[in-house]
């Protein structure tokens, strides 16, 4: 998507008239996002009316604001058949639930425009400003749909405000409105992180039962007891304990505050931070576990030509894994078949599983953070689709 320069500004009750030439700009109606306590929400989009050359309306709300929106409009001495032009930020009911009092005006819904049953050919789609005139441009934006716009005007006060605030005051206030607004819903994020961490759980745990039977023997382990058969690092278990139930226990919990419940599971997005702790301790346990096993080479039973009778022992130890750059040396293993091949996967899978799992978990924490103070939320955010500078 196209860089349009856009500064989201928050709407709040004391502030809802931004004057500016020549298009003046007035939230009709704030939207709001309510969660409620049997998991259901409540919802509306912003209503705002921009007035100047041409007299544009960015989202009409649901049905249920008809009167309320002919009321506000009849205020500012205006009929719906003043509108030139209205804008659905995208086709929510909410947002557009009121269009047929514009029959006669230009429509632009998500990426659509249309004029009557007519439907004219746009660049939104391919992330391009859809101009008006030289002030407003409507463009694509991030949302919860795929074909999300707003409406971007210039020459208002907020404008104005901005170049005369501080810098460091402009970036915050930048910085945590994209936060509050556009930010992947911390319930759906979890939920994300919480499937991912399964996966790769499961894959820690398979590769490193299956490094116990090298060439897929049980000969091996069952020999293990009365002399070393096993690779010492195969036996710290990793895979397992590391990045497999250390990080599964997290990731079930991490699952379960995806649920939006009472008061949008703030506890529960706090509790998920000592969680995901839990699991970036798993899985560095894991993570270095893997790099040790591949660093110090398989146990196995070894000869070349400084030592021409087989012995068990670690070949390759102590020579900084400079032994996985040299194949030809692998052959030193002659018992069991493969063994250098085996443990270099199964290795490598676990140090990627383990980096990934602890990606994941530092996110988590995050996340939580975010969580905790701003609370799940269930699927919608409310955005004003106007008022950018």
């Amino acid at each position: 998507m196209a860089d349009h320069g856009v500064r989201m500004v928050p709407v709040c009750e004391a502030e809802l008239d931004f004057p500016g030439q020549p298009y003046c700009v007035s939230v009709l109606r704030p939207g709001y996002c309510l969660p409620q306590a049997d998991g259901t929400f409540r919802a509306d989009g912003t209503i705002s009316l921009i007035t100047g050359p041409k007299t544009i309306l960015v989202d009409t709300g649901g049905p249920w604001n008809r009167d309320f929106l002919l009321m506000r409009l009849k205020e500012r001495g205006l009929e719906p058949g003043d509108i030139n032009l209205v804008v659905g930020t995208h086709g929510h009911s909410d947002h557009i639930g009121n269009l047929n009092l514009f029959p006669d005006a230009l429509l632009i819904v998500g990426f659509d425009v249309s004029e009557g049953d007519t439907y004219r050919s746009s660049d939104l789609a391919h992330g391009q400003a859809h101009c008006v005139d030289q002030h407003v441009s409507v463009i694509p934006s991030p949302g919860h749909t795929g074909q999300d716009v707003s409406v971007q005007v210039t020459g208002t006060s907020v404008e104005h405000k901005k170049q005369h605030e501080p810098h460091s005051t402009r970036k915050w206030k930048t910085i945590l409105h994209f936060i509050s607004t556009y930010i992947m819903c911390t319930g759906e994020c979890s939920k994300f992180i919480a499937i991912s961490l399964y996966i790769l759980a499961t894959v820690s745990v398979i590769c490193n039962i299956m490094l116990f039977f090298p060439d897929f023997k049980t000969d091996y382990v069952s020999q293990d007891s009365e002399e070393d058969r096993i690779t010492a690092e195969v036996k710290y278990m990793g895979g397992l304990i590391g990045g497999g139930i250390m990080v599964l226990i997290p990731a079930i919990h991490i699952h379960l505050t995806s649920a939006n419940k009472c008061c949008a599971n703030r506890c529960g997005m706090f509790l998920s931070i000592g969680f995901a702790a839990a699991g970036v301790a798993g899985a560095l346990y894991s993570l270095s576990v893997a790099s040790l096993g591949l660093a110090n080479g398989p146990l196995c039973q070894w000869r070349n030509e400084h030592n021409p009778f087989p012995k068990w022992g670690t070949p390759f130890s102590g020579s900084n894994a400079s032994y996985l750059a040299d194949r030809e040396i692998w052959n030193w293993c002659i018992d069991p078949k493969n063994v250098v091949e085996f443990n270099v996967a199964l290795f490598s899978t676990l140090l990627v599983a383990a980096g990934v799992e602890l990606v994941l978990c530092l996110i988590q924490m995050v996340n939580g953070l975010f969580g905790c103070i701003c609370g799940t939320c269930s699927g919608k955010e409310v955005r004003s689709g106007v008022l950018r500078g």
